[in-house]
């Protein structure tokens, strides 16, 4: 893991009576994530939206587009060759920038839209129809239960400065992690 160190954030905790200091770094790639202070998500969503569409590409017509494969054998294969990709780190995902979090999403989109055979559904459907017909969720949805599902990993192995952090009121400089799960 390599950091480089910009700051140091002054924490409240219950747990003490003086503020603990943490470092902040200014970017670090961690388990292969990067994070940057500036909560700019465009270089970890490229790296996302590359990851999935190099699965996605060979696979598109022949598996995703084919009227011959079974719907719930394409959303199976979505969900362990293309959701795994796109989702991964997600619950360390910086809220701020919707553009990466577009880019993914109309990925997201288009595949579960070429899963529906054209023939079986003529006309354009809306997205949400066409995950209304294929049951599975939105792109934010989903995204928002990837979230929630690191949630007791943290609470069971997290350090206590972590939940400090995370309990920090909005308006005092601390973070607004229940607000990742609106994105």
């Amino acid at each position: 893991m390599r950091v480089e160190w910009e700051s140091r954030l002054a924490v409240d905790t219950n747990h003490r009576p003086e503020q603990l200091l943490v470092n902040v770094p200014r970017d670090c790639k961690h388990l292969g994530a990067m994070h940057v202070d500036t909560g700019k998500f465009a270089p970890e969503a490229m790296k996302r939206l590359g990851a999935t569409k190099q699965a996605y590409r060979p696979l598109r017509d022949s598996v995703f587009g084919s009227p011959v494969v079974r719907q719930p054998t394409k959303l199976s294969l979505a969900t362990t060759l293309l959701w795994s990709r796109m989702f991964l780190y997600a619950s360390s995902w910086p809220h701020q920038s919707m553009q990466g979090l577009e880019k993914l999403a109309t990925l997201y989109n288009d595949v579960h839209r070429q899963t529906v055979h054209r023939t079986r559904f003529p006309g354009q459907l809306s997205d949400r129809e066409i995950f209304s017909r294929v049951k599975a969720p939105g792109y934010f949805a989903r995204l928002r239960a990837t979230r929630l599902a690191f949630l007791p990993r943290l609470y069971a192995t997290a350090p206590s400065v972590v939940f400090a952090l995370l309990q920090q009121m909005k308006g005092r400089g601390g973070l607004d992690w229940v607000c990742l799960l609106y994105t």
